[in-house]
């Protein structure tokens, strides 16, 4: 069932986001989100604000956009070698094992 909804959702959720992307718009209500609150599970005075969680709930087309652009920026960025090879924040195969052998290799060198 859900196999079928991504098949029929596939072709025009690409042309929107091309679109999006080409055009470098994104239309309003992709990007609004409805903030609800929460209580924590602690008991405890509830009178008092720390007791309360905001949960935002963002539009899941949006989301969808904005994980398509990264992947799209990343792609570029390593495609086209845009950082050094040392910066690690966010990208595929910079794990913190990477990081601690990038660390070891240059104490190693030194």
């Amino acid at each position: 069932m859900l196999y079928e909804a991504i098949q029929e959702l596939k072709e025009p959720l690409t042309r929107l986001f091309n679109y999006c992307l080409i055009t470098g718009y994104c239309p309003v209500h992709f990007r609004r989100s409805i903030t609800v609150v929460l209580r924590k599970l602690k008991k405890g005075d509830f009178k008092d604000p720390k007791m309360y969680r905001p949960i935002a709930l963002l539009n899941i087309v949006g989301k969808v956009i904005d994980k398509v652009l990264v992947k799209r920026m990343l792609f570029i960025v390593d495609a086209y070698g845009l950082l050094l090879r040392t910066y690690m924040g966010g990208r595929a195969a910079a794990s913190c094992k990477y990081a601690v052998h990038l660390l070891l290799e240059k104490i190693y060198a030194a």
